[in-house]
């Protein structure tokens, strides 16, 4: 599966509030967190693990092929806060190195 970026930074939240979550938005607070370094961790996130796990359970027999969903990805620190309850301070969300997922088609367990 191919990485789209869109995927990783969409936020229903954000939308609603007018939460600007683009990476790179953070910077101002701290350098590290430029859209290079967190695209650059959503990319390597979605490679190794995200893309992975939808290729295998998106092709199990009796799949709809859309069983792996994604819930939450990057959130900028505006939107880790305005989460009801708020995301933790030093989310990994924040950084681009954490995903929710979602499994449709059977217990989350077997992920």
């Amino acid at each position: 599966m191919a990485f789209k970026l869109k995927s990783y930074i969409y936020s229903s939240t954000a939308t609603k509030q007018g939460i600007d979550n683009m990476p790179g938005v953070d910077k101002g607070e701290d350098e590290k967190l430029t859209s290079e370094y967190i695209i650059g961790n959503l990319e390597k996130l979605h490679n190794k693990c995200v893309g992975p796990i939808m290729t295998h359970f998106n092709n199990l027999p009796n799949s709809s092929g859309n069983s792996i969903g994604l819930t939450s990805a990057y959130r900028c620190k505006n939107l880790n806060a305005a989460l009801n309850p708020p995301g933790v301070e030093n989310s990994q969300h924040i950084q681009g190195m954490a995903v929710d997922i979602v499994y449709t088609e059977g217990e989350s367990s077997e992920i």
